[in-house]
């Protein structure tokens, strides 16, 4: 979560007249690709300005480029890079409906990551609710395999039980290319670039993009990130910044990683701390 994005300008100066907005961004890899979309009208209309932002998964990484193109060079440059990140991460990833119709049912039969378990076991569970039939066709249950074959245990499913037949929406038809640059993640234990170079959360940068309040939200029962990493960040940014201690950690008891923004209880149990640290800072 990131505010006030007037400072981050490369002339850093405000607009002035323009209505002032703030943005929740979601996750979702088609969602993100949506949201693109989005920002790129908000940045190009001279009418808005956009104050803060928050984002998670996709949205965070919306919310990353939007920040460091209006560091660069303003809306031109925030644009630019959304702009570029989005056709990278899409050109590779190509493929027909007839391919990913038989990706999902290929990744339909894979177990699923237990959910209070250690790290990597995995299990044939049924994600159906006990009032479900197993007969009627949906595609979030292959999404849901899809993603937790790939990727791990992006939500607990007792927090999605409502929302879970939205998760086909949730996350689309994602780029393979964006799944290559996540393993990249897992690999160096950090956000890197395509080549695997630490350019993002490093030093330098936190020293000039990121001297404002910053909050990790980040589940309790977190099996995509260790919360250790979230940790190491938070300490990273607090040392940069000792004067301020800018960030803080948001750990949020019995939630995994997505199901903090969708989750069914999300609304009462997480939004109320993202609203306090909004009205804090």
């Amino acid at each position: 979560m990131i505010k006030p994005l007037s400072r981050l300008r490369g002339d850093g100066k405000p607009k002035s007249t323009a209505k002032k907005i703030n943005l929740a961004l979601q996750g979702g890899g088609a969602h993100g690709a949506f949201t693109w979309g989005v920002l790129d009208c908000l940045l190009e209309d001279p009418r808005i300005d956009i104050e803060g932002i928050s984002g998670t998964s996709a949205g965070a990484i919306n919310a990353v480029m939007l920040c460091d193109g209006l560091a660069r060079g303003g809306e031109t440059e925030a644009r630019k890079r959304l702009a570029d990140f989005w056709r990278a991460a899409s050109s590779d990833g190509n493929l027909s409906d007839l391919q990913r119709s038989v990706m999902d049912r290929l990744f339909a039969t894979l177990p699923l990551a237990c959910e209070h378990e250690p790290y990597g076991k995995r299990v044939s569970e049924n994600c159906l609710d006990e009032h479900d039939s197993r007969f009627e066709v949906r595609s979030d249950l292959a999404t849901c395999r899809r993603i937790s074959g790939i990727i791990g245990m992006v939500y607990v499913h007792d927090n999605v039980r409502k929302t879970h037949r939205l998760m086909h929406h949730y996350f689309g038809r994602g780029s393979i290319s964006v799944f290559a640059q996540i393993a990249k993640f897992f690999e160096y234990e950090q956000l890197v670039s395509a080549d695997g170079a630490n350019a993002y959360v490093n030093d330098p940068n936190i020293q000039t993009r990121l001297d404002l309040p910053l909050a990790l939200l980040h589940g309790g029962l977190n099996q995509v990130f260790n919360i250790e990493s979230a940790r190491r960040s938070c300490e990273q940014i607090n040392r940069v910044h000792a004067s301020t201690r800018r960030c803080e950690l948001m750990e949020i008891g019995g939630y995994g990683h997505f199901d903090c923004l969708v989750g069914d209880r999300a609304p009462t149990q997480v939004f109320p701390r993202i609203s306090a640290f909004l009205q804090r800072n």
